[in-house]
């Protein structure tokens, strides 16, 4: 590689399309975490281990990014997550008829 006095090196694009991403996510209740996760990696697992973690089920818990409802097979690349961006984890509320 032949590199020159003045020569430009773009830098960016590592920290752009770096493998991992830390994604926090906060739950109405209080709940926080942070997580180390794979761009192209489907959001259920992150979703699991939140749920795991604070002993709460699964299908009962809505993820958003920004405002919208992320669906388990989506990947943080699909949604345009960024390292250090927030997912809110929010309970469902059932009404007994």
């Amino acid at each position: 590689m032949d590199i020159e006095d003045g020569d430009e090196i773009d830098a960016a694009l590592y920290e752009h399309w770096r493998a991992c991403i830390n994604i926090d996510v906060k739950g109405q209740v209080g709940y926080e975490a942070s997580y180390s996760f794979q761009r192209n990696r489907p959001l259920k697992k992150l979703m699991d281990e939140y749920c795991n973690q604070y002993n709460l089920d699964v299908s009962q818990v809505g993820f958003l990014f920004d405002g919208r409802l992320v669906q388990a097979e989506q990947t943080p690349h699909e949604l345009g997550i960024e390292d250090g961006d927030e997912i809110l984890a929010m309970l469902h509320l059932r009404r007994h008829v």
